[in-house]
């Protein structure tokens, strides 16, 4: 016994005379370590030890990172022990009340959801009150999951929440039914019940499960966020190693940045019709498609390398699968880097200035494959007059490339073209467009009063290999400033002739004294 004490003194001795950022690695350390058991246990589902591994962990680093975390898991893995699932609600519970402004707050009221539906659909009425008081929860998602916890209990009296939910969002198919049962039912009793409750049919769909970051094995047909097409991509681009390719990091790359139909294309084919397939797609898409350097590729490139370099979340979880990244990386591939960037503990801040300005709140180290780890700030959300699900579909879940040249001229207007065969039966191609004047720069000469931009055009065919070049120098010169400002536009036609097919023209119109750019493509057939 006193060699037992000797050595603990000596041991507190010696970690006592490390410098504190030795200690705190060493904390940081057996934190790590005993957090990485068990989640180990967690995916191995042995629910009983991953608890008990959380709760140790609770107890020796109360202050941890990880606390908020593992209180939510142990919750978790007692919801799937049989006969603790109240306990589970508690420990739940305990979470919200301490922690409200934890990230896991919220995950942890969507499982105390779940688990209050199935107690009172076994007859347990007491947490009835639970879902009611979530209707008016802050968090819209939270509100929405309540209504459909109710709604499939038969409370009629969700029923004008429904009806909104029916007409927007992720939830409306499900929503729709629920109106339809219930609406049914109340017409088959006559009137409503005292209590205004109804009875629900069999066949609506069961509660949603809050998803978490070890439900990557989740069946498609369980998600809420994203369709099955899409998830079953992002499943078959996850690995459950961390090594990949060059040309694996793009394809997942592009996974954030194409519709799922255009991704399916792209991923059916083999590696050198892929090649093929992408340099008609960055072709398509390049800002300046007149010169040999694709900025918007090279941007791609540029911020797939960095998503990967910055923001690998890999920890070595046997059959855990993952993707390159964590959400910060699919944020930064999509928008590139932050015009603001800060954090706290759990999440981060990332506002985009010359992107609407945007804001999102991100947490580090796990993918949104199940939408809950990036967020739109309530302040952005606040200034907009539009629908906050349609908002979080746009900037969040949409598959999106936001890129912009600095020199830029407003939009080029009224571009369009029109095709009209001649006595020969010669189609005569007339591109029409309208140029700003007030976005070039206006110059004096000879007592005149001109501005004067470079007009250029190039046409592709229907597999972007260039066929026809074309520029000039336009201007238009007035007698007087006034004057030409009034003028306020310059509309232009360009004329030329095309056999019958497919084609794709792009317009750059420059202005080099003012140093800004304007480009435009359009897609158009010529009928044989």
């Amino acid at each position: 016994m006193e060699k037992k004490i000797i050595i603990t003194f000596l041991l507190l001795f010696y970690l006592a005379g490390l410098p504190a950022n030795l200690q705190s690695q060493s904390l940081q350390n057996g934190q790590r370590r005993m957090y990485e058991s068990a989640k180990q246990r967690t995916v191995a589902q042995d629910w009983k030890q991953a608890a008990r591994l959380y709760e140790k962990m609770i107890r020796k680093y109360p202050d941890s990172r990880y606390d908020d975390e593992a209180k939510f898991w142990v919750g978790y893995c007692l919801e799937k022990e049989d006969g603790r699932q109240e306990e589970a609600f508690q420990t739940f519970d305990e979470l919200v009340k301490k922690r409200p402004d934890s990230p896991w707050a919220d995950d942890a009221v969507f499982n105390q959801i779940s688990l209050a539906e199935s107690f009172v659909r076994k007859g347990d009425e007491k947490y009835r009150p639970f879902l009611k008081d979530q209707l008016a929860n802050d968090d819209p998602r939270i509100r929405h999951q309540a209504a459909l916890a109710l709604g499939r209990l038969g409370d009629t009296s969700v029923l004008p929440v429904l009806k909104d939910m029916q007409d927007r969002g992720e939830f409306k198919e499900i929503a729709k039914s629920l109106v339809e049962e219930l609406e049914n039912a109340q017409n088959q009793e006559g009137a409503l019940a005292t209590d205004g409750k109804v009875k629900v049919g069999k066949n609506l769909k069961p509660a949603q499960k809050s998803k978490t970051r070890f439900a990557l094995n989740a069946k498609p047909d369980h998600l809420v966020y994203y369709s099955e097409k899409r998830f079953a991509q992002y499943r078959a681009l996850t690995h459950q190693n961390d090594e990949w390719t060059r040309d694996q990091l793009l394809t997942f790359g592009l996974w954030y940045i194409l519709p799922p139909e255009s991704f399916d294309d792209y991923y059916s084919l083999d590696k050198n019709a892929r090649k093929e397939w992408l340099r008609m797609f960055w072709k398509r898409n390049d800002p300046t498609p007149l010169t040999d350097v694709n900025e918007a590729e090279i941007e791609f490139e540029k911020r797939v390398k960095y998503a990967r370099e910055h923001f690998t979340y890999y920890d070595g979880l046997k059959d855990f699968y993952y993707a390159p990244w964590d959400a910060r990386g699919e944020i930064y591939i999509k928008y590139g880097k932050p015009s603001l960037r800060k954090h706290d503990a759990y999440r981060e801040y990332w506002y985009y200035a010359d992107y609407n300005r945007i804001s999102f709140f991100i947490r580090p180290k796990v993918t949104n494959i199940f939408g809950r780890a990036i967020f739109l700030d309530s302040r952005f959300l606040r200034t907009r007059r539009v629908d906050p699900e349609k908002l979080k579909d746009e900037y969040v879940f949409a598959p999106s490339f936001h890129f912009t040249l600095d020199r830029k001229i407003k939009p080029i207007r009224d571009f369009r073209v029109e095709i009209a065969k001649d006595s020969r039966g010669t189609s005569n191609i007339l591109l029409h467009y309208e140029l700003p004047i007030d976005e070039l720069k206006i110059q004096r000469e000879n007592k005149r009063y001109k501005v004067e931009y470079e007009q250029k055009y190039v046409l592709f065919d229907s597999k972007m290999n260039e066929i026809m070049r074309r520029e000039n120098i336009q201007q238009v010169a007035k007698s007087s400033k006034g004057i030409l400002k009034r003028q306020k536009i310059i509309k232009q036609t360009i004329r030329f002739e095309l056999k019958p097919g497919n084609y794709s023209l792009a317009l750059q119109i420059e202005d080099k004294k003012a140093k800004k750019l304007a480009v435009k493509m359009i897609d158009f057939q010529v009928k044989g």
